[in-house]
């Protein structure tokens, strides 16, 4: 068996994001400290986190832009959160894309502090545009989205070109333009639930019964199988 040294780089090492969590809580453990989630990813060695456990040095990894890799002279590629809010789950592309290329992943407001909630993926766009922008002051300009976050960064895309900006890569991963989608892109209220089940991997036929789908509905049926979608 290979060993691995104090220079190995967790993620090029097959880590992910929930190997990370039970890493940090083995590593927290057994050293009494509460080392977080930006540490690692700002430092995936052992070398690194030594120093940060030795200096207490630490970051929230819940903030709105998550550097995933800082490093790099190529333009960076911005990865958007899907509709869970965390970008926690594109940490696997730093060891599938190429290290002079820095990572950074954009969050949804909320979940680490109090914060305004935008109205509209219009004003998350804006708001997003912001931050991506105090790494990277113009473009061309490289832009992922998965899921929610594939729809922000079409939003995103037509800021920066209404700003006379350049977006050279634009990466939509399970998601949709918005002009083929139902109201260009405003479900109904009914479409939206039947979504969310949809999401959960629900078929018409288990949820075929409920007269009237309502969100205390179908956060019972996701309940009831156990979903994380339910909370």
């Amino acid at each position: 068996m290979n060993q691995v040294g104090i220079d190995g780089h967790f993620f090029d090492l097959g880590g992910h994001s929930l190997l990370a969590v039970q890493l940090l809580s083995k590593i927290n453990e057994w050293f009494g400290t509460s080392l977080s989630m930006a540490a690692l990813f700002e430092d995936p060695t052992v070398a690194g986190l030594s120093v940060r456990l030795e200096t207490g040095e630490t970051k929230s990894a819940l903030g709105v832009l998550l550097p995933l890799r800082s490093s790099g002279k190529k333009p960076p590629l911005f990865c958007i959160h899907p509709a869970g809010g965390l970008s926690w789950c594109y940490a696997g592309l730093m060891a599938q894309i190429e290290k002079d290329i820095p990572i950074y992943g954009i969050q949804a407001r909320g979940i680490g502090t109090e914060d305004a909630m935008p109205r509209s993926i219009r004003e998350m766009a804006i708001d997003y545009v912001k931050q991506i922008k105090q790494v990277q002051g113009q473009g061309p300009y490289r832009l992922l989205g998965w899921s929610l976050g594939g729809n922000v960064i079409q939003e995103m895309a037509a800021i920066l070109g209404e700003a006379g900006e350049t977006v050279s890569q634009l990466f939509i991963m399970d998601a949709y333009p918005r002009q083929y989608l139902p109201n260009h892109g405003q479900p109904t209220k009914e479409e939206s639930l039947l979504g969310l089940l949809a999401l959960a991997g629900f078929e018409p036929e288990h949820y075929e019964d409920v007269k009237e789908l309502t969100m205390d509905e179908v956060i019972r049926i996701l309940s009831q199988d156990g979903s994380a979608l339910s909370s």
